[in-house]
């Protein structure tokens, strides 16, 4: 997969600004609410949080990013090796 720079950075960006808004809700709830239910979003909720961003972010990259196809590009053959009696 190949794509511009700038798509490349917005990925990026997006991924920071993603563990840091998770970093300000996990602090909240840990703040806010019992150890069972801070427990139970760190399992649960951060792992659906994460697996829906990763989705969204991917169904967004693919939509800007060129795919690659490897069995387009010719492969350098190697010379097979001399065998001397």
């Amino acid at each position: 997969m190949s794509a511009p720079k700038a798509i490349w950075r917005r990925v990026n960006i997006a991924w920071v600004s993603f563990f840091i808004v998770l970093a300000g809700l996990n602090l909240y709830v840990a703040y806010n609410f019992d150890e069972a239910t801070w427990v139970n979003f760190k399992l649960f909720g951060l792992m659906g949080i994460t697996l829906v961003f990763m989705l969204a972010q991917g169904l967004w990259l693919a939509k800007h990013a060129i795919m690659i196809d490897n069995a387009a590009e010719p492969v350098a053959e190697t010379p097979a090796p001399n065998k001397e009696p």
